[in-house]
């Protein structure tokens, strides 16, 4: 029996819950761990840091030739579990927090073979049983709802920082990966196979030169982008940009069946689930042109439309609601549409500000995180 103190996966788990989001201590974390690192790798990377740091100063910490490191570092990368910031002699490193190392990068680069099939059931019942719970049963989540474009009727109601194409219209680069979430799933014989598109992860400007360069995303051009919005609106999936007002580069076009953020409407137990973060509209309907057909309670991904067919009637739950769009987009009376909620709701500013949001509901104190980190 290994010491706690010198075992090199209990190590990897501690490092990991000392920055935000810490994964729940189980024995499936332990087998996911197991079965990702040999215990050399777990002991190497439980030595490397979160905050962006140079390969020449984590050399000088680590003990270990600035080239030996470089040549294992790029290996995780390419493996989805770090992250490179720039190029050169100024470029940094730095892990990936729990959410992204597990339930993300590794998928973009994923082969449908038995290591990741064994690592796909591992990681769903992970977030079923234990991750899923504490990760979003609280006020603030890592994304937040885009409505689809046109959705919104009334221009003088368009805020400009829940409008997609004013986003698209100043990125200036663009990349897709095959979706995580379904991806996970489908090489999990416990779950269907999903009905949704795949190749609907998509990334921009500086996630999208990192993603292209090591081979976790396609590149794409800006009218490409906007045809994968388009076949994603039409299929029923929710666009989520992450949950801050600036500097934003990942829209996840989401599904309520596999998706990280609704899964747990149907896996979880929850009474109320939160999703992604609400929209600052919430949807509205025209009582006269209602035909009546149901096809918005279908499509809706919350549940917060239900079809009363005796009486071709819908009843909806507003609480519910998080302003996406997907009811509205194919509704074939044009019944329905989006309006602004009575009251509207702030985004943090930046990725710092919702970490520590983030960490304060966790129980967490992110300042004694930051402190961590700054001495390495």
């Amino acid at each position: 029996m290994v010491e706690k103190e010198k075992d090199p996966y209990e190590k990897l788990i501690n490092h990991f819950r000392e920055f935000v989001l810490p994964p729940p201590k189980s024995d499936t974390l332990r087998q996911i761990l197991e079965h990702r690192h040999t215990p050399e790798e777990a002991e190497f990377i439980s030595k490397l840091p979160f905050a962006p740091a140079t390969a020449r100063k984590i050399s000088r910490k680590l003990g270990i030739p600035k080239e030996e490191l470089i040549e294992k570092m790029e290996a995780l990368i390419k493996k989805g579990h770090m992250y490179k910031d720039g190029e050169g002699k100024g470029a940094a490193y730095h892990l990936a927090e729990s959410m992204w190392q597990f339930f993300r990068m590794p998928w973009w680069i994923a082969e449908d073979n038995e290591w990741y099939r064994k690592l796909a059931k591992l990681m769903n019942k992970y977030y079923i049983e234990e991750f899923g719970g504490p990760f979003m049963n609280r006020p603030t989540v890592p994304m937040r709802v885009i409505p689809i474009d046109q959705t919104v009727v009334d221009n003088k109601e368009v805020i400009p920082h829940e409008h997609m194409m004013n986003y698209v219209d100043n990125w200036r680069r663009f990349s897709v990966s095959a979706c995580s979430c379904r991806l996970r799933h489908d090489m999990d014989p416990a779950f269907e196979k999903s009905k949704y598109p795949m190749r609907t992860c998509m990334h921009m400007d500086d996630l999208a030169d990192f993603a292209i360069k090591y081979g976790m995303g396609e590149e794409i051009t800006k009218e490409e982008a906007i045809e994968i919005l388009k076949g994603a609106a039409d299929a029923g999936l929710v666009h989520n940009v992450e949950n801050y007002m600036t500097n934003n580069t990942t829209i996840c076009n989401c599904d309520p069946d596999y998706c990280i953020y609704y899964e747990k409407i149907k896996n979880l137990p929850r009474t109320m689930p939160v999703g992604t973060t609400k929209s600052n509209y919430i949807r509205e309907i025209d009582e006269e042109k209602c035909i009546g057909c149901g096809l918005c309670a279908k499509r809706c991904p919350m549940d917060a439309i239900e079809f009363v067919k005796e009486e071709k009637r819908v009843i909806f739950t507003p609480e519910r609601c998080i302003g996406c769009g997907v009811c509205v987009h194919k509704c074939p009376a044009d019944a329905i549409w989006l309006k602004k909620r009575d009251e509207e709701h702030t985004y943090p500013s930046d990725g710092m500000e919702i970490g520590q949001i983030m960490t304060k509901e966790l129980g967490g104190d992110f300042e004694e995180i930051r402190k961590r980190l700054q001495s390495f």
